[in-house]
């Protein structure tokens, strides 16, 4: 519901579920099909492993990207309905970047992850 009024109210820029492959995934998949290949850091801060962190497909999170003069009405939007939010990161850059406490854990050109994906399958085959 939260993420259905939000992009009626015009406040979200893309949604990516989290369920096939987990945060890392999924912010890398948003970042391979935005117009240019834009890219993000998130600087995380949850006590869990990292991997479990990253990877982890829990069902009913929803990644969302807005612009900073939209962010303060997302979120009070998510409060109301008592949807958990936070900000975990921005766009920007050709990279994809990602801090857990404090440690960087990803940095990789976003044209090299996306080569690595996307021929990941036919690679393997190539390999055997």
């Amino acid at each position: 519901d939260l993420c259905r009024e939000a992009i009626e109210k015009e406040l979200v820029l893309s949604a990516h579920d989290l369920a096939e492959g987990g945060l890392a995934v999924s912010a890398a998949e948003c970042a391979f099909y935005s117009a240019g290949k834009i890219g993000f850091l998130l600087e995380l801060e949850d006590d869990i492993r990292t991997d479990s962190l990253l990877f982890g497909e829990s069902q009913s999170r929803i990644l969302l990207s807005t612009r900073d003069s939209q962010l303060d009405s997302l979120l009070e939007l998510a409060r109301r309905q008592q949807v958990p939010a936070a900000v975990i990161g921005r766009t920007g850059g050709k990279s994809l970047r990602i801090r857990h406490h404090g440690t960087l854990v990803l940095d990789v050109s976003i044209e090299k992850a996306h080569a690595v994906w996307k021929n990941a399958l036919p690679d393997m085959f190539m390999d055997s």
